[in-house]
């Protein structure tokens, strides 16, 4: 109801048209809208208000809404968002005045020459890896961690039995040693029948292996983690439940990054351990993946793997207290990149980006993800507030608030990264809404030149 139409603060009990007689307004009804006009004299104006910018308003929920049912499944319905959240993770990271480095993760690479020199069929040669190990533990290794396919087959009970022994003596050697050397092996993860995960079996079973510690109310296992990575790179995996080998539940299995950084933490008695830190347990308790920073490839402290089996000192100096992370950097037979992923940073092999996942458990650089409601209540509020300062911006004062608002996603995203530790995405939604009221500013302000023209023109 709008003061000054049907019902006024002053109009007459009875209005009547030409046509037709309304019937007269019941006295409650009326004693009701005058005291509305009186407490609330601007009530006719909001109502206008809404009824002029109708569809900006309904735009801003209709798109909170799709942004929120979209978040779940963006990766797979729209892939090009993850590249603009990558993007915008890159400038969030330059943005960052804290320094990144990698101080603690050295990798060892196998190459073309040297795979090819020590390949068993299509698998990196056992031997290989195991004199790897031996001479990162000779070299004084904090942690080893192997980045490399060890999933079993039939071949690895007859054909690469003894290779597989010979690895497993390296690891269990290292284990042995004061003080112990822990060798993290990786493990896959398979999607099964009925919408979970199951672990696939490795060329050693779990009792096989030394057990390394965990914190203290969480579960110690065999030094393995799985190397899954998900749809959206930004996002750094620590626990997920899959089914073990024996069968049952869904158990928490650890990934190769906080299986290995929390390894490094025990060799080197820092406390509290990487699974143990306040943002870690907040992570693994809610089942949610944290966001990392990326670093790029050549920020990583690295070696080849023959100039480590050869001796030489460098080589062996790089790896001295540090976390030595072996992997593959190869192409295959037809020439093209093996295990080569997108990154926020570009494309980039497997071992680099669990060494960059290594690097953000150990610096502390890992954001959590906020509830899911906060980016849909700053998706309304921000997007109501641009539509009323879009549609009364008259003067350059009302103009350069506007601005500000439209800069308000990017100054909120800011401090959530840098000061709050934590990762907001609500860029597309509001980026549409920006769009949609360019556009009609666009349309009023040519609408005013026609105007302006047709009254020089009279």
């Amino acid at each position: 109801m709008h003061c000054g139409e049907t019902v006024s603060c002053t109009s007459s009990r009875e209005q009547t048209s030409p046509e037709v007689r309304l019937r007269p307004l019941p006295d409650a009804l009326l004693r009701t809208a005058r005291s509305l006009c009186e407490r609330w004299p601007k009530a006719g104006e909001v109502a206008r208000f809404v009824g002029d910018q109708w569809f900006s308003l309904a735009l801003v929920f209709v798109l909170a809404a799709a942004g929120y049912a979209m978040d779940e499944h963006k990766a797979e319905v729209a892939p090009f968002l993850i590249d603009w959240e990558s993007q915008a993770l890159n400038v969030l990271t330059w943005a960052d005045p804290r320094v990144r480095r990698a101080d603690h993760v050295t990798v060892v690479e196998i190459d073309d020459a040297t795979y090819r020199a020590r390949k068993q069929g299509d698998r990196t040669d056992r031997h290989l890896l195991a004199a790897l190990v031996r001479d990162a533990v000779t070299a004084n290794a904090a942690v080893v961690a192997l980045d490399i396919d060890l999933v079993r087959d039939p071949e690895d009970d007859t054909v690469r039995a003894r290779a597989n022994a010979d690895l497993l003596d390296a690891i269990r050697t290292a284990a042995r040693r004061e003080p112990a050397i822990p060798v993290i092996l990786a493990v896959a993860l398979k999607a099964d029948d009925g919408g979970g995960w199951s672990e696939v079996a490795n060329i050693f079973a779990d009792s096989a292996l030394p057990v390394v510690d965990a914190a203290p109310d969480l579960p110690a296992r065999a030094p393995v983690g799985f190397v899954n990575s998900p749809l959206d790179q930004r996002q750094l995996p620590l626990v997920f439940d899959a089914k073990p080998l024996s069968g049952g539940s869904p158990q928490p299995i650890w990934s190769l990054g906080l299986r290995t950084a929390d390894a490094y933490d025990s060799a080197l008695d820092i406390a509290p351990t990487a699974s143990d830190t306040a943002p870690t347990r907040a992570a693994i308790a809610d089942g949610e993946f944290v966001y990392g920073t990326f670093l790029p490839q050549s920020a990583f402290l690295h070696v080849s793997a023959n100039d480590l089996l050869n001796g030489a000192p460098q080589a062996r100096a790089a790896l001295n207290h540090r976390v030595v992370l072996i992997g593959g950097v190869r192409h295959d037979a037809e020439g093209r990149w093996v295990d080569l992923h997108d990154t926020p940073l570009g494309s980039m092999p497997g071992v680099y980006i669990h060494a960059n996942r290594i690097e953000a458990i150990l610096d502390e650089r890992i954001k959590l993800p906020v509830p899911w409601w906060v980016p849909w209540v700053v998706d309304i509020a921000l997007g109501l507030a641009m539509v009323i300062v879009s549609a009364r911006a008259r003067t350059p004062a009302d103009q350069l608030g506007l601005v500000a608002l439209f800069a308000a996603p990017f100054v909120i995203a800011y401090v959530a990264f840098v000061n709050l530790q934590c990762s907001i995405d609500f860029a597309l939604p509001l980026f549409v809404l920006m769009l949609h009221l360019v556009l009609e500013k666009y349309r009023e302000f040519g609408h005013r030149k026609e105007t302006v023209k047709a009254a020089d023109a009279a």
